[in-house]
Parts: C-alpha cells; structure tokens; sequence
C-alpha cells in the first residue's frame, strides 16, 4: 500500500525568475510559501540574450514568472502572451496586463523632501544622471513636499555620453556652481548621490555644510564613499516578499489583484551627507561638520571652538542665533541620530554602538535615548526594523 503522508506531500511548483539588476536579496525569493518550496530557474538578462531566454522558456514547463521587466524586447512580448501567472516589479511598461508590486516611488521623495524641510533647507534641486522609470514618481514626490515652502527648486539632469559610460560629475558641478546655498539635493539613487558627492568637490562646496545629499536603495558604497551617504531604504526585502506571496497565490488560482501593490519606504538611514541644519553662517556650518566627524570623541563646547578658530562664547552665541539650540545639546542629538543610523542599518551590539557614538557606556546610551525618545536602544530598533 503506498504511503498516504507521501501521496500528499505538495507538489513544488516550477517558477522562473527573470532579473536585469540584482537589488532583491535571494533569501526573500525562494517562494513556496503556501505550500513546498518552488524549484527555481534564475535567467540573468545582464548575462543571457533576450532571444535565447525567451526560446528557453517557450521548450520548458513553468508554473509562474517572477519578473524584472525594465526592457522592452522578446522577453517582454513573451510575457504579454504566455499562459501562466506573471507578477512584474517593474513599472518601466504600464501598458503589460500583469500583476504588479512595485515601490512606491512617490513616497521615497516625500520621505527625502521631508528630511530637509525638517532641517530648515530651503533651496533644492532633484538630480538624475540616467533615465529609469522610477525618476517622475521621486522627483513628483520629492516636489510636493518642498515646493511650498522653497524659495529655489532645480532639476538637474547629467547623462553619460552612451548608455554603458559611468556618469560623471563635470555637467552636475557646473549647474550646482550656479545655485544658492545652502542646497540640499535629492538624488535618483545611491549612483547618482555618489556623482553629486563627486560633482561638489569640483565645484569646491563642501559637503554638507553648504550642499546636502539624499540618495536611494542604501547600497553598501554609502558607507564607503568619502562622505558617508544618506538613502532611503525603499523597501526591497518587502517588495521581494510581497511579489513571492502574491504569485503563490495567483499560482493556487486566486484572481489578480486590480490594482498594482504599492511598497511604503522603510526608513531614511541618515548619515553625514545630510545630517546638518540648514545655516547661512560658515562658521556654524564648518563647527556641525566637526561635530558630525567627531561624533566618536567625547566632545567639549571649548573643543567645537578651537576647532573653527573662535571662543567658546562666541560659538555658543552664534548657535543660539542660527541653530536655536547650545552647542552641548547640538552634539547630543547628533549622537542620537548616529545610534539610531546605526541601530537602523547594522546589527551591532548596544554596547558597540554606545562606544562607536561616543558614549561612556551602555547604560548611559539607554539613559540618553529613553529620555530623547520615549524607547530604549533595542526597543526602537525592533519597531523601526519589523518590516526588513
């Protein structure tokens, strides 16, 4: 008699995966979640003719496509007619009749806008150095926050001479030359931040006392450019998530859904690209540069002074003028937007953060933070990281 326990043991669905980039972590499409794990077929478009893919798939046997579909070509009429479900993360083709689950780019500009406008910007420029289909929704929502109260608002557009060329920072630096400081820039992505980076340091403006960078995907080299990067986390985990579950359903034989699935950014990670208040005065800008750089240092308001060049009464004077705060509570806060970049983006212990943001120990870090915040260390990092 053959076993009933492995007579109903599901069967694993067949799914391809279709990608031109590698921005969703493999971890979040392994699918199945419904029932056995999927056996999966990963097609890199970067490395495998559109015309050889699509003959590939028409000779084997699928249950459903996980798609990317950025270009247009064989790939994508094969996907307007095969018989099986398709769930797209991509818009770049409105007019494909698939599923889709998609960022929502509008809301990745509403979250940059509003870090700057929170830090009194009020000139801005939107920069792209390529053409993707997420630039109107970042740069639509990027606008509607900061328009009503700007005084300058710039788009900028830097292209490469073809499209496999590296974008470079000459054309921005010659445009960001021209207008008033200080400045804080949206960038595309985390690319085009980099280039922006690139372009201020021609231009001779320093980086964020008078130019103020966001970028987008929080890729690793934020870290590792010469200014530390800011970026939106724009929700890819979920996304890869949500496009999992979404085709498992659609494979068990639920309808599509009738509109697309739109993914909220997660976070903004801040670094040191735009972790500063908008200031006219120099002096002021150059002493929240030092602080932001020293942050590790157990800082004195005489060691701010000495390292502009003035007294000590003279810079707690000018942040009481342009900043509205002491210097002593400038730095404080500065220390908790580092804890909070770190908390957010690394898995370092509380302890190791307390050292890295200069705290004396742990327990003063979790005193600290409690009173700024409401939550210990670890308690905010569970409710701000609960969607990764």
């Amino acid at each position: 008699m053959p076993n009933a326990t492995a007579s109903m043991k599901p069967r694993r669905r067949r799914v391809v995966r279709l990608f031109w980039r590698a921005l969703y972590p493999g971890h979040c499409l392994r699918g199945g979640r419904a029932g056995a794990p999927w056996i999966l077929q990963f097609i890199d478009l970067l490395r495998v003719p559109q015309a050889e893919a699509v003959e590939y798939l028409r000779a084997g046997e699928f249950d459903g496509i996980l798609a990317q579909i950025d270009q247009g070509g064989p790939i994508l009429e094969f996907c307007r007619s095969c018989d099986v479900p398709v769930v797209d993360l991509s818009e770049a083709h409105g007019d494909l009749d698939v599923p889709r689950v998609l960022l929502d780019e509008a809301a990745i500009g509403r979250m940059a806008g509003e870090h700057f406008v929170e830090r009194g910007f009020r000139h801005f420029a939107f920069c792209s150095a390529y053409d993707h289909y997420a630039l109107a929704g970042r740069l639509a929502g990027f606008r509607e926050v900061v328009e009503p109260v700007a005084e300058t608002f710039h788009v900028l557009e830097s292209r490469p001479g073809n499209e496999a060329a590296i974008p470079r920072p000459d054309g921005f630096a010659r445009e960001l030359a021209k207008l008033p400081l200080p400045l804080a820039v949206m960038a595309l992505d985390d690319l085009t931040a980099e280039v922006v980076v690139g372009a201020c340091d021609l231009a001779g403006l320093p980086v964020p006392e008078q130019v103020a960078v966001i970028g987008c995907n929080n890729d690793e080299h934020c870290e590792a450019c010469r200014v530390r990067l800011s970026s939106v986390l724009p929700g890819l985990d979920r996304q890869a998530r949500e496009a999992v579950d979404l085709l498992d359903r659609l494979m068990g034989g639920e309808p599509p859904p009738t509109e697309p699935i739109r993914i909220a950014p997660l976070a903004l990670a801040v670094r040191e690209s735009s972790d500063i208040f908008a200031v006219e005065n120099l002096t002021v800008a150059q002493a929240v540069r030092h602080i932001i750089q020293s942050v590790r240092q157990r800082l004195q308001v005489g060691d701010v002074a000495a390292a502009v060049g003035v007294s000590r009464a003279h810079i707690k004077r000018l942040f009481r003028r342009y900043l509205d705060c002491g210097v002593a509570e400038y730095i404080r806060d500065m220390r908790i937007r580092q804890v909070k970049s770190m908390l957010l983006t690394s898995s370092a212990s509380i302890k190791k953060i307390a050292e890295f943001a200069g705290f004396r120990q742990a327990s003063h870090l979790s005193a600290v933070f409690h009173k700024a915040t409401g939550l210990s260390p670890k308690q905010w990092r569970e409710q701000h990281r609960e969607d990764q």
